[in-house]
């Protein structure tokens, strides 16, 4: 098994549905929720790329598989059972009734542009963090070596959104 194939492990899969959420329960004061979970997202591929690393060393991948999946669950389940839990505030007034038309917006030249250029973005940054620990491992770094490199990223991910 090769470590990077499959998920960055940087957090990056869920975040843009839980800013949406933090924004809206949060209101005018979401800034301090988002920094919160935009630093810890940045500190997932810190502790979960040298942790994958160790389990891959010392069990089979099934076992890392499954050793991942029960933490996942352990902390994922009660975060969304005790987090998710508020009600949704109303939301605000569309400002004029052309706000109002979320199909036009959607089919809208700018907002297939905003699509494509996310789409492409995210593609791009995702093949570098896929590839990486496979590239190191084949130009000689021990796969511990790697996922840790792969960790140092996530760590400088943090010092550039404070930053």
């Amino acid at each position: 098994m090769s470590l990077g194939r499959g998920g960055c492990g940087d957090g990056r899969g869920a975040l843009p549905q839980a800013f949406a959420a933090l924004t809206r329960w949060f209101g005018t004061d979401h800034v301090k929720a988002l920094m919160i979970l935009t630093l810890s997202g940045g500190f997932a591929s810190t502790v979960f790329a040298p942790l994958t690393a160790a389990l891959v060393q010392h069990t089979d991948w099934r076992a890392t598989y499954l050793t991942l999946a029960v933490v996942l669950a352990v902390v994922a389940i009660p975060a969304h059972l005790f987090g998710s839990t508020g009600p949704w505030p109303i939301p605000p007034v569309a400002a004029s009734p052309v706000d109002d038309d979320h199909g036009a917006v959607s089919r809208s030249p700018a907002f297939l542009m905003l699509v494509l250029a996310s789409s492409l973005g995210a593609f791009a940054a995702f093949a570098g963090v896929f590839n990486l620990v496979p590239l190191l491992i084949e130009r000689g770094f021990s796969p511990s070596l790697a996922a840790l490199t792969l960790g140092v990223g996530g760590a400088g991910q943090v010092l550039g959104r404070i930053g």
